[in-house]
């Protein structure tokens, strides 16, 4: 059954739509293709609205259609050179604009997202009013998928994935520093990413002729990417790679490439390494991901023929 919508009211380009129950409250599929729905006659509901929020039994649901942004995201638990990290397109509302809508209580410092699974996480209030931080409920162009959290997420650039909560069904602003669900068990509340230059292919281990192009992505969070570097002979000396492509913002990843003579037949260790958007190399000392995310420089094995 489709969701009854029992009014629909345009304040300040925000279209508050009241449902004749909670917009989500389970992870459950079938409402989440009622909320599809719903959405699907969002043009014909409020065609005016740069945002909408739905309500019902005391929820709040929020998302919108008016910004656009790339932005990289990549798992805390990445390991150094891991494939834990994509790009895409996200369009929504910025949370500023639905926190200022609401109004905010002049003691909150943090702002809490609860999930339709129970997940939370919490962001400190001068994230949150970041103007790149975003409620998507679009992703390349198309609606949410129930994996990437349909109907409505959190984009929160320059943090971890873990912050970019799914499933949004509330959004609360607190006074306090707020743990959230994996904060909880011993991870970074910081959540600031790490520079990193991985280098994908060749692969590691692979035989090559002399002469090889070695390329990669280089990230830096929200912070942009001024320099990648690779060192084909076990981090004596630095060369400049090249960026294959202008990064799609300077919130997303950026592809490289660098190309090879190999002055001999036999093995050689290549390291890569990046410089983030301010000059600052990225850390070349080893750690896990856990608590803080990965660090360290991503290197292969190359044995030319």
């Amino acid at each position: 059954m489709e969701f009854d919508y029992l009014a629909v009211e345009l304040v300040d380009s925000v279209a508050v739509i009241t449902l004749d129950r909670p917009p989500v409250n389970a992870v459950s599929q079938q409402m989440y293709e009622d909320i599809r729905i719903l959405f699907g006659r969002f043009d014909e509901l409020v065609p005016a609205a740069k945002a909408v929020v739905l309500r019902g039994a005391g929820k709040h649901f929020c998302a919108g259609n008016d910004l656009e942004e790339f932005v990289t995201l990549e798992c805390v638990s990445n390991e150094v050179g891991g494939n834990l990290i994509s790009t895409a397109s996200w369009k929504g509302v910025r949370l500023s604009s639905l926190l200022q809508t609401a109004g905010l209580d002049p003691k909150a410092d943090w702002i809490v997202f609860t999930c339709a699974d129970g997940y939370t996480a919490g962001i400190p209030l001068a994230k949150a009013m970041d103007p790149s931080t975003i409620v998507a409920v679009l992703m390349n162009n198309d609606q949410l998928t129930t994996a990437h959290g349909f109907p409505a997420r959190i984009i929160v650039p320059g943090l971890y994935g873990m912050f970019h909560a799914k499933w949004l069904t509330k959004i609360e602003a607190t006074q306090g520093e707020f743990l959230g669900y994996w904060q909880q068990k011993g991870w970074t509340n910081r959540g600031q990413i790490h520079t990193t230059a991985i280098i994908a292919t060749p692969a590691d281990n692979a035989v090559v002729g002399s002469s090889v192009t070695i390329g990669g992505v280089a990230f830096a969070g929200d912070r942009g990417i001024s320099a990648i570097e690779v060192s084909t002979d076990g981090g004596l000396t630095w060369n400049p790679a090249a960026p294959q492509l202008p990064p799609k913002s300077n919130l997303t990843w950026v592809l490289w490439r660098y190309d090879w003579a190999a002055p001999r037949s036999g093995s050689f260790r290549i390291f890569a390494r990046a410089r983030d958007g301010t000059g600052t190399l990225e850390e070349s000392s080893v750690a896990p991901p856990f608590p803080n995310g990965s660090a360290g420089y991503d290197s292969i094995t190359l044995l030319v023929r």
